[in-house]
């Protein structure tokens, strides 16, 4: 939504206004991908292979490797949408004032604004929340 207001015909002043809201929908084909890309949907198998198997009757070929009976790991879930999530969205706002000057020369003053409301957060691994004391890696991390 905007406007734009000339408050005088004798004047060159001009008041402009505008606001928008902008709603984050691109969130869903995120949440799509990682929700197909893990069981019940997907599933993924991992191999092991000695150093004696990669060669004799029990090496894996590409006419086996899908099919073949060796030791496997499963996969859990390792994406999860909390079940009270609301997408996010921003609300814009913007107001000037235009006002032509002598010898061709113009100025302008300008308030712009953006409040976002429930947008997405990731959290990385091992950060420490504001205010908490520090907590130690776990073991075998290097910073």
């Amino acid at each position: 939504m905007g406007l734009a207001w000339r408050p005088s015909a004798k004047r060159s002043t001009v008041v402009r206004g505008g606001w928008g809201l902008y709603y984050l929908t691109s969130v869903y084909a995120n949440v799509a991908n990682n929700m197909s890309q893990q069981p019940p949907l997907s599933t993924s198998r991992n191999l092991y292979l000695t150093d004696g198997a990669r060669s004799g009757p029990s090496a894996l070929t590409i006419g086996t490797a899908l099919v073949s009976p060796m030791a496997t790991d499963t996969s859990t879930n390792t994406f999860a949408v909390d079940p009270n999530y609301k997408i996010g969205y921003a609300q814009q706002w913007q107001l000037s004032v235009q006002q032509n000057l002598p010898y061709s020369f113009q100025t302008t003053v300008a308030y712009q604004g953006t409040k976002g409301t429930n947008l997405d957060r990731r959290f990385t691994p091992w950060v420490t929340p504001p205010g908490a004391a520090a907590a130690p890696y776990p073991t075998g991390v290097h910073v």
